[in-house]
């Protein structure tokens, strides 16, 4: 997903997630779409597993 995607979730209410650029292959992906405040969570991809399998499992 692009940062101006994101930004575009983002602004019709939605929720982006963004992994953390420093665990990150191509992390200048990440840090724009972080830098245009269009994510609410920063997370390593073991972190975005758990949350998405809480989601998931309504836990």
């Amino acid at each position: 997903m692009t940062a101006h995607a994101a930004r575009a979730i983002h602004d019709a209410g939605g929720t982006c997630w963004a992994q953390d650029p420093q665990t990150a292959f191509a992390p200048a992906m990440p840090r724009a779409a972080i830098e245009r405040g269009a994510v609410q969570h920063v997370l390593t991809l073991d972190d975005m597993a758990v949350r998405l399998q809480r989601i998931v499992c309504k836990e």
